[in-house]
């Protein structure tokens, strides 16, 4: 084989592997496209269930129905993502080292928490206004134990079981063959969207970031599931809580004791870095080389299921804090 063959097999296996990394993130983006609909279904069947029957005036009732669409519309897309990744991916080996925690173990997952208030604590300040307009108020029975008990499932428990698979057992882990950057990116992108309000969206993608490489360091979802429970527990019960009780002060203060953390695992880590020895995470033998960061994140835009997504998104999106201009159509 001369150098002409030899080009022209790596452009064509290039090319392929190109191919194959937009078929895969194609795949990620249907997924949660799929999950939005779903979502829509749940709402539209839980409001013709409650103008059918008395049962729904039940705060516990609707809690456990709002659970089940959730849990629904969570596994129901990303299962179905898993089980075409299983057959696509066949031939792909997908190798996930279980290290250990690095450097300071307990710093980085405490720290994880803390840069993700001091994140939430500058769009906060610095767009007070926009956080107010999409900020919605939790509608919970808080003297009803039941209620605070599947709130708190609901809310912490379950996210941060289905949604760490989903984002990061799935649409991670089946991307990372062809590019580690991009597909740590595009999984945190869409579990930002997946949050629906800018504020959020903002936040959870940030947070989407320290959780995939968490995830991508450690080859273990419970790192991310810990760190996720952690987050949407302390905001859940701060939530539940009466603003002048003594647990929410003592809530703030474990807050800015993240924050502290957050800071120090800042600095430390960008000190001393995250890993002492470089260890690769997919066994190069696959493809021989993998896509740049932004050419593998630029998938997510430039195929055919980002346009269903944005649809159903924007329908969403509309529907949840702009409804009169619906109302103005019919």
């Amino acid at each position: 084989m001369n150098l002409n063959e030899v080009f022209e097999f790596e452009k064509k296996k290039r090319k392929l592997i190109g191919k194959r990394a937009r078929m895969v993130v194609s795949i990620c983006v249907f997924s949660l496209a799929l999950m939005f609909a779903l979502q829509l279904a749940a709402a539209f069947a839980n409001s013709v269930l409650a103008s059918k029957t008395t049962i729904f005036e039940s705060s516990t009732i609707s809690l456990l129905m709002d659970m089940l669409f959730y849990v629904l519309y969570i596994v129901i897309p990303f299962g179905l993502a898993a089980f075409v990744f299983k057959g696509y991916n066949k031939n792909v080996k997908i190798f996930l080292p279980k290290r250990s925690l690095p450097k300071y173990g307990a710093l980085y997952i405490i720290g994880a928490i803390g840069a993700g208030y001091i994140l939430n604590l500058l769009i906060s300040l610095l767009f007070p206004s926009f956080v107010e307009f999409f900020s919605s108020d939790v509608t919970i029975d808080v003297n009803n134990p039941l209620d605070v008990f599947i709130c708190v499932i609901m809310t912490a428990v379950l996210p941060a079981i289905l949604e760490e698979w989903a984002f990061r057992g799935v649409l991670l882990k089946n991307m990372l063959p062809y590019g580690r950057g991009g597909a740590i990116v595009i999984s945190s992108i869409l579990f930002g969207l997946a949050h629906i309000d800018p504020p959020r969206i903002i936040f959870a993608t940030a947070f989407g970031l320290m959780l995939g490489l968490c995830y991508e360091y450690t080859g273990s979802l419970l790192v991310p599931m810990t760190i996720h429970f952690i987050n949407n527990a302390i905001s859940v019960m701060g939530t539940l809580m009466p603003e002048d009780s003594l647990f929410v002060l003592l809530l703030g203060i474990l807050i800015f004791a993240f924050i502290g953390c957050g800071i120090a695992a800042i600095i430390i880590y960008s000190i001393n870095g995250i890993k002492k020895n470089k260890v690769s995470l997919i066994k190069q033998e696959n493809h021989g080389y993998t896509l740049p960061t932004f050419k593998y994140a630029s998938r997510m835009v430039l195929n055919f299921a980002f346009i269903p997504l944005m649809a159903v998104f924007a329908f969403i999106f509309i529907l949840s804090y702009f409804p009169q201009l619906f109302l103005g159509l019919l």
